[in-house]
């Protein structure tokens, strides 16, 4: 098992890694301290699961990874490079929560929202050039909707929007992927094969995979690291030491009977 202490992380191990979280700190206006001096580490290619009880700042932590929010304490590094300097967003893909309802007039393709994928590399006021074209059909490729590219977003089911959403993150050819409970409200089947997608751009791929979670079940096997959060870091390392030890089940489930903020 891999151990993070409070210490700062080297720089040797910073330059080495996609993801650096040191001391990191966050409260709301109302004061209410979400995380607290937390340090987690993610390397290149390292498929992990973030997870803990209902309020505790996984999804919190997860908009300080991307920028969303700033911590009141702390610094993040993007491969090896302190947040507030990283340019290259690009190879950073996010896929957020699924959305509880979808407009069926929504006014787009399946192929048009994953070309929104491409915004960071096409700059502003320019048009796709053939290489964006091409990244978007690799995309589609690998998450298995090519044949859905003409259809209108709004009318597709939940595991295929799933896709369309993990679709325009790779576009951008990203080496980082963050996902949010993408998996929230979807149907079993489409599950199953949303965690083949993931197992397949982890190992073959070689994309760094951070994913938020209430059930590790059906992605131990896939997995290289556990992080455990309730304020700060509980437990982090593999799968097979979170799974044996109950006092982190009771953490990462019973805890948060108390805690349901949907904002952390």
């Amino acid at each position: 098992m891999r151990e993070m202490s409070a210490k700062r992380v080297s720089s040797v191990a910073r330059a080495e890694s996609v993801l650096g979280v040191e001391n990191v700190s966050f409260a709301y206006e109302d004061g209410a301290m979400v995380l607290d001096n937390l340090n987690l580490q993610i390397a290149a290619g390292e498929f992990v699961a973030l997870v803990g009880p209902n309020g505790a700042g996984k999804s919190t932590l997860l908009k300080i990874m991307l920028g969303l929010l700033k911590p009141q304490q702390g610094r993040v590094f993007l491969f090896g490079q302190e947040q507030r300097r990283f340019k290259d967003w690009w190879r950073i893909g996010y896929v957020p929560q699924k959305l509880e309802q979808s407009n069926p007039h929504f006014p787009a393709t399946v192929e048009e929202i994953v070309m929104l994928g491409r915004a960071a590399k096409i700059g502003v006021f320019r048009w796709p050039r053939q290489e964006d074209r091409l990244a978007v059909t690799r995309a589609l490729e690998l998450t298995g909707i090519e044949n859905l590219r003409h259809r209108m977003i709004g009318l597709l089911s939940g595991g295929q929007q799933q896709r369309v959403y993990i679709a325009r993150a790779l576009a951008a050819e990203p080496a980082l992927l963050m996902l949010d409970e993408p998996t929230a409200g979807v149907d079993a089947e489409s599950q199953a094969r949303f965690y083949g997608l993931l197992h397949n751009l982890n190992k073959e791929l070689g994309v760094a995979l951070v994913f938020v979670s209430h059930d590790i079940g059906p992605l131990r096997h896939m997995l290289d690291t556990v992080a455990c959060i309730d304020r700060s870091l509980c437990y982090y390392g593999p799968p097979e030491g979170f799974i044996d030890a109950p006092s982190h089940f009771a953490v990462a489930t019973a805890n948060g009977a108390n805690r349901t903020e949907n904002r952390a």
